[in-house]
């Protein structure tokens, strides 16, 4: 028996009106989209509620709650929720999901010394990073006033997100 399971290109659709996409992804959505997948675009992942394991590349291991992941462009990942399969709200699942091309930041955008932490971030993410929750309170504003957020906010609130993460000195490659 193959110990992955069988590897798919995922489809990711743009909001129209918006240059990356930003969801929650609630049980329903967990039940869903938990295929061993990729796709091209760079992805963060704020898991809010819930447990389980998570295959990212040659990488397996457990995550929890307030963990936070970035995923570079066509790296192979699965999330497994633990707690799934049980029906109570105690066992809840969430997370906020970010997707975006790498062509979101262009290689001359990426060239001045003040995008230096985002670009080695960018770099990093093709080897997939978790990053443990230091400041749990702290990482739910960042993503919430992101999720919350329209326009040129949106993209503010972004860099404040990857700005939060590139400082970050708990960031664990994975694969």
């Amino acid at each position: 028996m193959h110990p992955f399971p069988k590897l798919n290109f995922e489809v990711i659709t743009p909001i129209f009106g918006n240059s990356f996409k930003l969801e929650t992804f609630d049980e329903y959505h967990v039940n869903h989209y938990k295929s061993w997948h990729y796709h091209p675009e760079i992805e963060i992942i704020h898991i809010r509620k819930g447990s389980g394991t998570f295959i990212i590349g040659d990488s397996v291991a457990k995550f929890e709650e307030n963990d936070i992941f970035m995923l570079g462009s066509n790296l192979p990942h699965l999330f497994r929720y633990d707690t799934i399969e049980d029906n109570n709200d105690e066992s809840y699942s969430d997370a906020y999901v970010i997707h975006f091309l790498p062509s979101f930041f262009n290689t001359n955008f990426l060239a001045h010394p003040e995008m230096k932490i985002v670009k080695e971030l960018i770099s990093k993410s093709n080897r997939g990073i978790q990053i443990k929750a230091l400041r749990p309170k702290l990482n739910g504003k960042l993503f919430l006033d992101l999720h919350e957020s329209k326009g040129l906010d949106r993209i503010i609130n972004l860099f404040q997100v990857l700005a939060f993460l590139g400082k970050n000195d708990e960031n664990k490659l994975l694969s």
